[in-house]
């Protein structure tokens, strides 16, 4: 089998929405500060940030949300660690045409890693990955 080519968006402000190009987009619904628990394998308790990420379905298809994968890495290329515990809730299922759904993801990220991150957002290995930038407190 061939390899996928996946194709990035060119990143939008951490306020926009960001377009798939196929009908479907993504938008950051609210980002906070929190303190994460650890919860499961490789997790350590500690500053974090909760993003809520809004994905809008305005095709006529429905799509599955089981294969969502969301990043943030810092200006220096450093990864946000995901953490399992609360108040994360995870995209599952489906998403119906013209539907919307929103999902909560907590990365740990110290208070001095958060000037400038970039947090991409991909549902479908044949879909492109959308990319937001800026600054999160």
């Amino acid at each position: 089998m061939p390899p996928t080519v996946v194709t990035t968006m060119p990143a939008v402000p951490l306020t926009a929405t960001a377009q798939f190009g196929n009908r479907v987009s993504a938008r950051i619904v609210s980002v906070r500060s929190t303190t994460a628990q650890a919860r499961g394998p490789g997790e350590v308790s500690g500053p974090a940030v909760a993003l809520t990420i809004r994905l809008i379905n305005s095709s006529s298809k429905n799509i599955a949300l089981d294969d969502v994968v969301i990043n943030v890495v810092d200006a220096a290329g450093t990864p946000g660690v995901p953490m399992s515990g609360s108040p994360a809730r995870l995209f599952t299922g489906g998403l119906a045409a013209r539907g919307q759904a929103d999902g909560v993801y907590v990365f740990a990220l110290p208070q001095g890693h958060r000037t400038t991150v970039s947090v991409s957002v991909s549902y479908s290995a044949g879909a492109p990955v959308v990319l937001f930038r800026g600054s999160v407190k």
